[in-house]
């Protein structure tokens, strides 16, 4: 014969779990809570995201030229891709390829006088 249940058990079913394995008054079921999502780490004055980026941009392809297969790195590649579109009139390609140069030259021009300043 089953014995009687005790005061414990009685309660024991569906969305009812035995009083030991119940959650404790006052306490969390999850003290240390979810971990904090990793942040990117900086790796010498970059993020992850920035040493991806470069390395892609130097990852050398194989680029066909005038039917010959050149390898060079991919944003040697794209930089092509944007003077060729402008040589040939693309407008967007142009105010681009045009910015590029300008940004370049005025940087390099900014660095020659550094370099002749500090003589």
């Amino acid at each position: 014969m089953k014995s009687p249940p005790s005061s414990d058990d009685a309660a024991v079913g569906y969305k009812k779990p035995p009083t030991k394995s119940q959650f404790q008054a006052g306490k969390s079921g999850n003290p240390s809570g979810r971990p904090k999502a990793a942040k990117p780490k900086a790796v010498g004055g970059f993020d992850k995201m920035s040493a991806i980026i470069l390395e892609e941009a130097y990852r050398e392809v194989e680029v066909k030229e005038n039917g010959v297969t050149v390898r060079m790195p991919v944003i040697q590649a794209t930089l092509r891709s944007i003077a060729l579109h402008a040589a040939t009139g693309n407008r967007k390609a142009q105010e681009l390829f045009v910015r590029l140069v300008t940004s370049t030259e005025s940087g390099l021009m900014k660095a020659s006088l550094e370099v002749m300043q500090a003589a």
